[in-house]
């Protein structure tokens, strides 16, 4: 069984989604409450083998139930029993590349052979499933047994049900066709009830004789044994048998270990092509076993026998993954999109977001994107964000957690318009925050303008070192300075400095520096120094610079550094108040 699309209607946080779901290993990446689980919970709806599940008026969009919810999914790769004439052959339909439906499966030769499961609720709650063809509002019912022949199953939360022999477990379903399992179920559970008949003396047996004595007070029937015992209707199949290791059950192990041994026994229980969901992968697991995992479901869609789809919250597992196994997850409205890469981006282009996977994986999980030229505007641009973050918190607003903010490095003057605009083709709100002393990388400038990225340059010809130096009052170079020569030593710095003054500086008297030149030539001595001697060409030294500049803020002239400053928190904090 292989998902092509999935579309959802007023369920839960999804208003609508039209989704192509068809890559054989899809990651949901994206910011939180973006509604990645609940497409997953939505594929295990539809296509679950239960047949009592329980909806509310919860699940329904905005608790609106006066519109049905739908979840409707297009399989493909189908068992020969679901096609059958007996069983829905008569309802298959074909879809093309396009996911466009069509009612003939042989119409065309690109046409793939599929069967349309839609699971409609109401306003009585009450579920149904149906097999549909194109344009038709009514199927023919489709049972929980036919579902459970598609071959999806879910490790979340509830994966220990899958390590006990209750109804519908895959424990029960590896065990329930092999000769002689049911009998010595049965006859465990007797011998259980046997054991626990012979227990005498314990507290159990107190209060089964306190109940004994009271009962007398009502007049119920005459008791004259009562006793604990293990409840005979709990037969061979219940959960109250469940695997152990030795004498440990096996729900005194880690969430990691229950979820990875769910996952062998549901692969071990299906014979039949399958398809898995796994809500945060990297749930439970340490980094080794995280990996081990990864790359053991690549394995399992490129033997073509699993289709996989997960959610995941993890650096660690965007970092590891393909461009083409990444699925942007977005919500606006309600509307819920899946954007993949595009697949006819340009090669260098591809390369490009090959890197953002390895250099950025924590800002393809946020909502929005700032991207610094260098580690200098990370920094920089790190430290205006949580001194502002401390200046809005003592207020009681909202801070850049809450926006979704993250700030991407760059990577250099010249991929750093490439990174910012393969954010924003990836439907992310990207910011550019980049220097105006170099022009040949003007053209990508401006394509990543024209794809939607607002930039932000300072004042050409100036990098972040001039415009700082330019606008900063005299106290802030003096601070800027002290935390240089705490860095690098006071010779270093006087030698550095005063070669581009043409004098020597006293290394006894940095506060009389200033003296030996005019402000603008001294100002701009300190920038190209700053520059030559790389002084800020770390994170942590850009984020010393963004906390003095921060300090001084009220100090700057307009325009200039002042004005890109107030166009990036504009954008950290747009939409809030």
């Amino acid at each position: 069984m292989r998902m092509r699309t999935l579309r959802i209607q007023n369920f839960r946080g999804i208003r609508q989604a039209n989704l192509d779901l068809s890559a054989p290993f899809i990651a949901l990446v994206g910011p939180g409450d973006s509604t990645k689980t609940t497409i997953l919970d939505a594929l295990g709806f539809v296509l679950t083998p239960r047949y009592n599940l329980v909806f509310t008026d919860a699940d329904f969009h905005n608790t609106v139930t006066t519109e049905p919810m739908v979840i409707e999914a297009v399989i493909v790769d189908l068992p020969d029993t679901l096609v059958d004439e007996r069983t829905h052959g008569k309802n298959r339909s074909g879809i093309r590349s396009d996911n466009t439906l069509t009612h003939d499966p042989l119409d065309e030769d690109s046409v793939e052979e599929c069967l349309i499961v839609r699971l409609t609720v109401a306003a009585d709650l009450e579920p149904v499933w149906e097999v549909v063809r194109p344009g038709e509002e009514v199927g023919d019912r489709m049972t929980a047994s036919e579902r459970g022949q598609l071959g999806h199953f879910r490790i979340g939360e509830n994966s220990g049900q899958n390590l006990r022999w209750g109804r519908g477990s895959a424990l029960t379903t590896l065990t329930q066709s092999k000769s002689g399992a049911a009998h010595a179920l049965v006859e465990a559970q007797r011998q259980a009830r046997d054991a626990v008949r012979a227990l005498t003396g314990t507290a159990l047996h107190d209060a089964a004789t306190l109940a004994q004595n009271q009962s007398l007070l009502l007049g119920p029937a005459k008791f004259s044994d009562l006793r604990p015992g293990l409840d005979p209707a709990f037969g061979a199949g219940s959960s109250s048998l469940m695997l152990h290791e030795g004498d440990i059950p096996l729900s005194q192990y880690g969430l990691g270990s229950r979820r990875l041994l769910s996952l062998t026994i549901q692969e071990n229980a299906l014979t039949t092509r399958s398809m898995v969901s796994i809500d945060e992968v990297e749930s439970g697991l340490d980094p080794h076993r995280l990996s081990n995992l990864l790359r053991h479901l690549r394995e399992q869609t490129e033997s073509g026998t699993t289709q996989v789809i997960f959610t995941t919250h993890s650096p660690l597992v965007v970092e590891s993954l393909s461009w083409r196994q990444l699925f942007v997850v977005r919500s606006v409205d309600g509307v819920t999109t899946v954007n993949a890469v595009p697949e006819d981006l340009a090669p260098d282009h591809v390369e490009t977001v090959q890197g953002l996977v390895r250099s950025a994986p924590s800002s393809l999980l946020a909502r929005k994107v700032v991207v610094g030229e260098g580690a200098t505007e990370v920094g920089f641009l790190r430290a205006i964000m949580n001194s502002r973050d401390n200046a809005r918190a003592a207020k009681g607003k909202s801070i850049s957690v809450s926006t979704g903010t993250s700030i991407a490095n760059g990577g250099g003057d010249s991929q750093a318009p490439e990174r910012a605009r393969a954010f924003a083709d990836l439907g992310y709100r990207t910011m550019l925050v980049l220097d105006a002393d170099v022009d040949t990388n003007a053209d990508r400038v401006t394509a990543a303008a024209d794809a939607g990225v607002e930039v932000v340059q300072w004042d050409p010809p100036h990098a972040l070192e001039d415009a700082i130096f330019a606008a900063i009052p005299d106290a802030g170079i003096a601070a800027i300075l002290d935390v240089v020569i705490e860095d690098k030593g006071v010779e270093s710095v006087a030698g550095a400095l005063g070669s581009r003054l043409g004098s020597n500086l006293p290394q006894d008297n940095v506060e009389g520096w200033s003296a030996l030149a005019n402000d603008s030539e001294y100002r701009s001595a300190l920038a190209a120094t700053a520059k030559a001697k790389k002084w800020f060409k770390r994170e942590d030294h850009g984020m010393e610079l963004g906390e003095i500049v921060w300090l001084h803020r009220t100090s700057l002239p307009q325009g200039g550094l002042r004005a890109g400053l107030k166009n990036f928190l504009n954008f950290v904090y747009r939409d809030e108040s």
